[in-house]
């Protein structure tokens, strides 16, 4: 019946809106819409759904004041605030007003001006009341405002309100300015049938002011806040200001206007003043300086800017309610006037470059004296301000161009350049069409309304096609006839409104980068009158603190003349903290860099159009606290100071990390003529520093320490026969002292770039070889003084310096571009002249950054060699260099001889004009005087090799001089003719240069080669045309033949050497495909992990164009291989990419287990007995394809990470390679062509029959997977495959509890090989061909000699099977009683509720499940370490006998069909989380709290992580690994790797519900996953005193108990910082040790002091147990263990034998203890060591009596008359009272759980 009501009332409606007739009122009825993106819709954090759009929130703060105004929730248009404003630029098509938790009108608001406002209650088809409205209601008009009196709301505080403790409201806005709802015309009216498509939802979060103003007093206060928690408010942290001079201005601001600001005033009773920023004590803010009697709500603002230390102020303002400032110049700052902290007139301090101030912002309230703190800004002053390309060159600022940052630095993500936004943009040339994105940004990147090309005719208002506080994303600016003004929509609607003066056009920056080639999008806004957020990125990264931040940006102005606002752009860096669903839970500010105000901070005259770096280099500080994110988050805001003007554009935001703490500057190159493996001359220094800070945080601030360094090969092992200390001898190291304060007159300081303090570790000569890959370590000294931890690139916030070695001068060629020049183009009119300026790049020591730099402006004479590749002669020549050298003394910046030279030295004279003249078979001289061969005619075409020649012996460039080599550098350079030109491509692809290659295998070839007809490689053709002529045809050469033209293999010798043919003797324009037939022994020519570039030859064909000269294709074939292997290093900084090729080698014979292979190397490399080639090696290799079956072996470096990849619609391009880290795929990948290979032909061709065709390239990918034991991959989601394989490791007869991340495995799939006698087997090592098929085999594999045990956990059901009778496997105790015959309370924890040992062979582990597995037993040695590989292949089980021999009756038949297959499902779809639960099997026993869960992932678990997500676990975890049973206690809290504990793949754990808890399942996501090797960070409070238990066996640690001594621990047992111990003796072979947290045994033992501590071991059976205390440094009183029994006190110095399951009897002290001095609390224990156990102990004198009653007061036992210093009892688990009485009369009564 409600549905028939809902349809009769819909079709009134639309008939109502369909009538005419004046006489019926239409109304407008509100329905959602998906809008023009036709997106689903998207859930709001309060479960309603609505259309998805760019929000910006808001936080207003209310007081409820009885009688007191409504609030006014304001927008941010311009007038807005107004009564009468009335704009063509501010959008007024749709605003609505509703509760934003329950997308209803909220009962909150009320209209501003209910009796002359626009605003409208709408009501939906079901007849709910949806909000206010106002829309464009009238055919012929846009309508008033938008202001807040015709559109706006004011918000009605309730009483609630005046609590801290309200909850507030949620206020939404939804604003478009199109008219796409549907609209229905009734006259000049207009109503909507459902909402249109939104350009912005704005979200109002109303709050009690009164917790504004406590929040304001606990971060402010000085003795509430912690060292790194914020100061304000509004903390905006450390800006890095990029100033040009002096007169340079930015832009600060507070939040919101004064309105919204309540606080405290600051009321100090001794009426000293307070300042936030304060050198003393005196003058900090304590909370008790708040006056809390009056809550204020501030009409004004002050603000104070204070001077780097802190003891002095300066007034900014002190009135006018200024949100936003731009007094920030250095001129204005140094010119003010400034007081010390009691306000008396001071000396001003010299604000320069490299300064810091900070500004503070003060609310108050009419009189300045009512005042509070509530925001703050850190202003470090750089020289580094905005500049053009041009600008850079000129000044020769060589390390902000892009190859610097690509050559010394690791992208933190991938460059934002807003090509690919979404999957519909191209990269082709700008058409009407495509200049302008049709589709918004992802929602949650943008917080502006997003203009839509397609709705341009149905906006209002209609005048402009880019209204304020609007964007999008274009491919240009006034480009004629495509985005210039006269472009209009059919209704004759402008399509672009640009500003800036004369017209200029615009590219993106793609469009530079790419020369023209790729065609990409700029962002462009029309800035708000609002300064606040445009955009945000997020992104991934190691951060440590000392780890510097590059950033760069390109900004341009396109404000019109007239207008005063110019570009202001702030970029913010946020670490963010996500949960295990990926939803950002936390964020905090850490840096921020600024462009400053265009108008005052660049230089020359505005430059309408022209793109400008912006660009800050800075070190994150220890107060940063970055090491506690691996999240980030980088947030662009608008500062500019309004809206009349501020129309600019942001492209190419790049973000790189340095994470060294350590830097190695050398002062001058080895010069080009020094040979590899020659020792640097002694000139050659290296400066080695770190900063000061980072030092001190490690050392200790005011602490003279020590440090030591070394300088490493690649590999960790130091570099030997270093002399560091002077003495003539080698040493392991060399030693710094570390002052305890700075000395600017010290040689142990220097300041960087940026102005921070580095002190100097070394700065020498060190005899290191040329060519040769170093980095410098760095340790700190332990307890004893030694070296500690050496800083290793695996451990990211260590102290090591990046890879480095001595630098050696060297010549880069490349285009006026930038781009690399290999090949160049001569025109075939006679001229010769090159089709590309040859430019030359000088690449020299960079002695400010380190590493290398790239000088552009270095002038050069060149010496052109001959065309037939022959060596270049110039420094053979007898004299010439010589001449050169002397003429160029006289002349240096002549471009030809000058007749005068003739007289100074004729000799010279002659030789060079012979030269200059040229020599046929030796070269030619040319006197250039510049960095490119332009205009240079090159005679014949060949390959030349080039000399280039400098002719100054230094440079300087901005401050900075370089010392340069006068020796000649080389370079080849191959020149063709530019004939007509064929371009290879796939079709609807744009490339980014002319380059082709061909990824292919050995196993694509082998199959063309099968087939003679039809066998070919099909190579796609883009265009062929001759110039102007784009019809022609062309003939091959050489009978079509293709040769190799170059290649890095080293077997390859002719570039004749032939490969194969073409299938076309001709080919026309328009024909899209050339086939290549593979010559016969192209097998024996092509090796594998090798490029090869092939090359053909053509000539025009039946053409009446005068004859032309021929044409040249060369492409580039890289040779995948078809078994490979992960392999990450150093020098590829850690890259974790799997479609990196640098991540890749050709996998080893010992890798695949297969003697047959043949592997590349020296013949000492062959460990497996297979055959070698030597004359290859084996090399960087290249990413999988679909053929390619790949080893992840265990490393120590990173494992491959995986994340979606973006594939652009139209063309399969993939536009996202990078790993969830942001770390790039090689450069290019992309657009390389892949020969396909299908897995639905036999063949794999294309057709079945040996065609096969290529695709763009597609990443994560391969055939066949195979983890060794111990390998990892990361977000394994996102791998496709075909099969998986697996192995595991374990230790010969000790228990582990195992899982697997395979599906369909079951128990009796853990076998191994055994033979008695056979060579062929390594017995308990699956050694099979890897990737091969494993069958249980009679002759190889023998469960009985090789047994492999295995465990549920508290399980019943039929798990032992003998003949034809089936057990039951229930749990059993220690004496071998049956579970069921005794009850759930007298359970012992000590069998921990394990099945028996089974042998059901089909028992099958789902999900991941964890089960304990022991490898072998007591009566047989297999092998030390058995090996053990997944899948096995069988399909039916068999028992044995008692003999050993199989029982045919017992076959049980298994299938397996997934059991290749992980068990996370694969997909490609963004943001995946790879969600699996675990099902937890109901226990046996009611109160076995207890459970096992698997790892059911291929990377290791945080449990910070994993515990997060599963709440209802205690936060501890319990591991069993070879034997060894340890608990692992994990903080909850802010993250801190060091405390996070990590499990493995292939790994299963204990947790422990919680008491009264329920749990079904374990819950797991892919962000709990973590890299085990890299390491994000350390903790940054102080260290605690530790200490550690540890059994030792054989010189070896077995089992470890720990103790960490703090001040404010809990003496007794506390979950939150103990864990118990749980001790299992029927699966640990080894002893267990212990110490008494109040009275339960714990495994880790938080305590306020070491006192007399009870400890001992657990064992099967006693004996005598070797124990080791170990403590850190900071536990640096004595160690004494106590014997009670003896009365014997021994120093903890050594091994100590005690007797095992002595329970009461050992304990540890740090003092020679004074019993009679203790009081009964101490010297009486009770405690349970193990369950079901009671132990009594007394110290000071004999036990009496222990009486034990049950928790109702029965009496369970006594005991009298013990004369004992112990006494134990066995009882069931419970609670109970104990009551102690001792010989000496002390008593005690204790309650505990048992």
């Amino acid at each position: 019946m409600i549905k028939r009501f809902r349809y009769i009332y819909v079709c009134l409606m639309a008939m109502l809106a369909c009538c005419v007739s004046t006489s019926v009122r239409a109304q407008s009825v509100f329905a959602h819409y998906n809008g023009v993106n036709n997106l689903p819709y998207i859930r709001n954090p309060h479960g309603k759904e609505m259309q998805q759009v760019h929000e910006y929130e808001y936080t207003y703060y209310v007081n409820y004041v009885k009688g007191a105004k409504n609030i006014d929730l304001l927008l941010p248009f311009t007038g807005y605030d107004g009564l009468s404003s009335t704009r063509d630029d501010e959008p007024k098509g749709y605003i609505r007003w509703y509760d934003y938790k329950t997308d209803i009108n909220s009962n909150s608001l009320v209209k501003w001006s209910p009796a002359w406002g626009l605003l409208k209650d709408v009501y939906d088809a079901d007849g709910k009341n949806r909000g206010f409205f106002a829309w464009k209601n009238s055919t012929n008009s846009d309508g008033a405002g938008p202001n807040k009196k015709m559109q706006g709301v004011q918000y009605k505080v309730p009483e609630d309100a005046a609590s801290a403790d309200w909850k507030g409201e949620e206020i939404a806005c939804d604003v478009s300015k199109y008219t796409d709802f549907g609209p229905v015309v009734s006259g000049e009216n207009q109503y909507f049938t459902h909402e249109p498509t939104l350009q912005i939802r704005y979200i109002f979060h109303i709050r009690p002011a009164k917790a504004m103003a406590d929040n304001i007093i606990k971060t402010t206060a000085t003795d509430l806040r912690t060292a790194d928690s914020d100061l304000t408010i509004e903390d905006n942290r450390h800006i890095v200001f990029g100033a040009m001079n002096e007169k340079a201005k930015m832009s600060i601001r507070v939040n919101y206007k004064p309105s919204n600001y309540f606080f405290y005033a600051l009321k100090p009773s001794d009426g000293k003043p307070r300042h936030l920023f304060s050198s003393n004590d005196a003058h900090s803010i304590k909370q008790a300086d708040y006056d809390k009697s009056t809550l204020y709500n501030a009409n004004n603002f002050i603000w104070i800017a204070y001077d780097e230390t802190k003891t002095k102020y300066t007034s900014l303002y002190s009135s006018d309610a200024k949100q936003m400032i731009d007094k920030t110049s250095m001129e204005t700052l140094n010119k003010s006037t400034w007081y010390d902290l009691d306000g008396n007139e001071a000396t001003p301090p010299t604000i320069t470059f490299g300064s810091i101030v900070y500004f503070v912002a003060y609310a108050y309230y009419n009189d300045i004296s009512v005042k509070a703190p509530i925001a703050n800004f850190e202003v470090l002053y750089q020289n580094t301000y905005p500049k053009t390309m041009q600008q850079l060159i000129d000044d020769g600022d060589s390390e902000r161009m892009l190859d610097y940052f690509e050559s010394h630095y690791k992208q933190a993500t991938k460059p934002i350049s807003f090509d690919d936004d979404n999957d519909e943009l191209t990269v082709v040339a700008p058409t009407k069409d495509n200049n302008m994105a049709h589709y918004a940004s992802r929602w949650d990147r943008r917080a502006y309304s997003f203009v839509y090309p397609q709705l341009r005719d149905l906006a209002c208002p209609v005048t402009y096609a880019l209204i304020h506080g609007e964007y999008g994303l274009f491919k240009s600016a006034n480009l004629a006839g495509i985005s210039d003004k006269s472009q209009t929509t059919a209704a004759g609607n402008t399509l672009y409104s640009w500003n800036a003066p004369g017209n200029p056009v615009l590219y993106d920056r793609t469009y530079a980068i790419t020369n023209g080639k790729q065609y990409g999008y700029f962002l462009y806004v029309d800035a708000s009158d609002e300064s606040r957020q445009i955009a945000s990125i997020d992104f991934k990264a190691d951060l440590c603190s000392g780890a510097r931040l590059i950033f760069s940006a390109a900004v341009t102005d396109f404000t019109a003349s007239s207008a005063p606002v110019e570009p202001q752009v702030l970029f913010k860096l946020y670490g963010v903290i996500k949960d295990e669903n990926d939803k950002v839970t936390h964020q905090r500010l850490l840096t921020s860099f600024t462009s400053g105000d265009f108008n005052s901070n660049t230089k020359g005259n505005r430059q309408a159009g022209t793109w400008f770096q912006v660009y800050s280099r800075i070190v994150m500080r220890k107060n940063t606290g970055v090491e506690n994110y691996s999240d980030f988050r980088i947030v662009i805001d608008n500062m500019c100071s309004g809206t009349h003007g501020a129309d600019y554009a942001i492209d190419d935001i790049r973000l790189y990390i340095q994470h060294s703490k350590v830097d190695v500057m050398q002062n001058q190159p080895a010069c080009p003529d020094a040979t590899n493996g020659s020792v640097a001359n002694p000139n050659i220094t290296l400066k080695i520093t770190s900063h000061y800070e980072n030092v001190q945080a490690i050392t200790g601030v005011g602490k003279e320490s020590k440090l030591f360094y070394r300088i490493s090969e690649m590999d960790g092992n130091p570099f030997a026969d270093i002399d560091y200390n002077g003495d003539g001898t080698a040493d392991e190291y060399g030693v710094v002292t570390i002052p305890a304060n700075y000395d600017a007159t010290s040689s142990a300081f220097e300041k960087d770039p940026e102005g921070h303090v580095v002190l100097v570790i070394a700065n020498r000569h060190f005899n290191l070889p040329l060519g040769k890959k170093f980095y410098v370590s760095v340790a700190y000294p332990d307890a004893d003084g030694n070296p500690e931890e050496w800083g290793k690139y695996s451990e990211a916030c260590s102290s090591y310096s990046e890879e480095f070695s001595i630098v050696q001068q060297k010549v880069a060629i490349s285009d006026a571009n930038g781009n690399v020049v290999t090949t160049v183009r001569v025109s075939c009119d006679g001229n010769s002249t090159p089709d590309v300026d040859i430019t030359a790049k000088l690449e020299t020591a960079d002695n400010v950054g380190g590493g290398s730099i790239l000088l552009n402006n270095v002038k050069f004479d060149w010496f052109v060699g001959t065309p037939d590749s022959a060596d270049n002669k110039f420094s053979s020549i007898k004299g010439l260099q010589e001449a050169l050298g002397k003429y160029r003394k006289d002349y240096p910046d002549a471009t030809s001889l000058n007749w005068r030279f003739r007289y100074t030295d004729a000799e010279a004279y002659n030789l060079l004009k012979k030269y200059i003249a040229g020599v046929d078979g030796e070269g030619t001289l040319v006197l250039a005087v510049s960095n490119t061969l332009t205009g240079y005619k090159f005679s014949k075409v060949g390959t030349y090799k080039i000399a280039a020649v400098p002719i100054a012996t230094s440079i300087k460039q901005g401050t900075v001089t370089y010392e340069i080599c006068p020796a000649p550098m080389y370079f080849t350079i191959r020149i063709v003719e530019d004939g007509p030109k064929l371009i290879l491509g796939l079709e609807n692809v744009a490339y980014p240069t002319d380059d082709r290659a061909v990824r292919i295998g050995l196993p694509q070839i082998r199959e063309m080669l099968k087939k003679e007809d039809n066998g070919m490689l099909i190579l796609p053709v883009a265009d062929l045309n001759n110039g102007k002529d784009k019809n022609i045809e062309i003939q091959f050469r050489d009978s079509s033949k293709v040769f190799i033209a170059d290649s890095n293999d080293p077997t390859f010798t002719s570039t004749k050497q032939l490969i194969g043919k073409l299938k076309e003797k001709t080919l026309a324009t328009g024909t899209k495909t050339l086939g290549l037939v593979f010559d016969d022994n192209v097998l024996d020519i092509l090796h594998e992990g090798y490029w090869y570039e092939l090359n053909f030859s053509y000539e025009l064909y039946n053409s009446s164009t005068t004859a032309a000269c021929p044409g040249d294709l060369f492409i580039t074939f890289k040779i995948v291989p078809e078994y490979l292997t992960w392999f990450p290093t150093v020098a590829n900084k850690l890259n974790a990419n799997w479609n990196n090729d640098l991540n890749w080698k050709r996998s080893t014979a010992a890798e695949l287990y297969d003697k047959s292979y043949e592997d590349y190397g020296e013949a000492s490399e062959a460990t497996y007995g297979n055959p070698v080639n030597t004359k290859l090696t084996r090399q960087q290799a290249y990413t999988p394809m679909k053929f390619s079956k790949v080893v992840i072996p265990e490393n120590k470096l990173v494992y491959p990470g995986l994340d979606n990849i973006v594939y652009r619609v139209g063309n399969d391009i993939a536009t996202k390679l990078t790993n969830f880290k942001g770390e790039e795929a090689t450069s290019g990948i992309a657009y390389d062509f892949v020969v396909s290979w299908n897995d639905d032909k036999a063949d794999h061709s294309t057709d079945g029959d040996g065609t096969f065709k290529c695709e763009t390239f597609h990443g994560n990918l391969c055939d066949q997977i195979f983890f060794k034991a111990r390998a990892e991959l990361l977000n394994q989601q996102y791998l496709i495959y075909n099969k998986a394989y697996v192995e595991k490791e374990v230790t010969q007869n000790k228990w582990n509890i195992i899982s697997t991340p395979l599906k369909d495995v079951y128990a009796g799939d853990f076998f191994v090989p055994y033979e008695d006698s056979s060579s062929e087997i390594t017995n308990g090592i699956e050694d099979s061909k890897a990737f091969t098929e494993i069958q249980y085999a009679f002759t190889r594999n023998d469960r009985v000699k090789a047994p492999v045990y295995q465990r549920n956990w508290d399980r019943s059901g039929e798990q032992i099977l003998e003949l034809d009778k089936k057990y039951e496997a229930y749990d059993y105790d220690n004496n071998t009683l049956r579970i069921d015959t005794i009850s759930d309370t007298s359970m012992t924890v000590a069998s921990l509720y394990w099945s028996h040992v089974f042998n059901k062979m089909n028992e099958k582990y789902e999900y991941g499940k964890g089960f304990a597995m022991r490898a072998g037993d007591d009566y047989k040695n297999v092998a030390p370490k058995w090996l053990f590989r997944l899948p096995m292949l069988y399909k039916e089980n068999f028992y044995y006998n008692a003999d050993g021999t199989p029982n045919t009756n017992t076959i049980e038949s298994i299938d397996k069909p997934l059991m290749y297959k992980l068990l996370i499902e694969t997909s490609n779809k963004p943001g995946l989380l790879g969600n699996f639960s675990q099902p937890l099997t109901s226990n046996t026993h009611s109160n076995n709290r207890y459970y096992i869960v698997g790892n059911p992932y291929t990377a290791s678990l945080s449990m910070y992580r994993f515990l997060n997500g599963n709440p209802s676990f205690e936060r501890k975890v319990w591991t069993l690994m070879d034997g060894v049973l340890k608990a692992h206690s994990v903080p909850e809290g802010t993250y801190n790797r060091s405390q996070d504990f990590i499990i493995e793949p292939m790994q299963g754990f204990f947790v422990k519900v919680k008491e009264g808890e329920t749990v079904s399942q374990a819950n797991f996501t892919l962000m709990m996953t973590t890299d085990r090797w890299i390491s994000g960070g350390s903790t940054t409070s102080e260290t605690p005193a530790k200490m550690s238990i540890n059994v030792v066996e054989n010189g070896k640690r077995m089992a470890m108990a720990k103790v960490v001594v703090k001040d404010d621990a809990d003496g007794d047992f506390n979950n939150d910082e103990d864990i118990e111990l749980l001790n299992n003796t029927e699966l640990e072979d080894i002893p267990q040790v212990y110490t008494i947290a109040g009275t339960q045994a714990a495994a880790l033992n938080t305590l306020p002091k070491i006192g007399i501590l009870p400890f001992g071991v657990i064992a099967k059976e006693k004996k005598m147990v070797a124990v080791e205390l170990e403590a850190n440094r900071y536990l640096d009183a004595p160690l004494y263990i106590l014997d009670a029994k003896t009365g014997t006190y021994t120093p903890a110095d050594h091994a100590i034998e005690i007797e095992a399951n002595e329970h009461g009897r050992y304990y540890i002290t740090t003092a020679m203890y004074n019993i009679e001095s203790d009081s009964e609390e101490n010297t009486i224990r009770c405690f349970s060591p193990q369950s079901g156990t009671i132990t009594v102990s007394s110290i000071a004198s004999y036990l009496a009596s222990v009486s034990i009653y049950t928790i109702d007061g029965k009496l369970l036992t006594s005991a009298s008359g013990i004369n004992a210093t112990s006494w134990q009892k066995q009882v069931a688990t419970g609670i109970y009272i104990i009551k102690v009485a001792t010989e000496d009369k002390k008593e005690k009564t204790v309650k505990m759980k048992v």
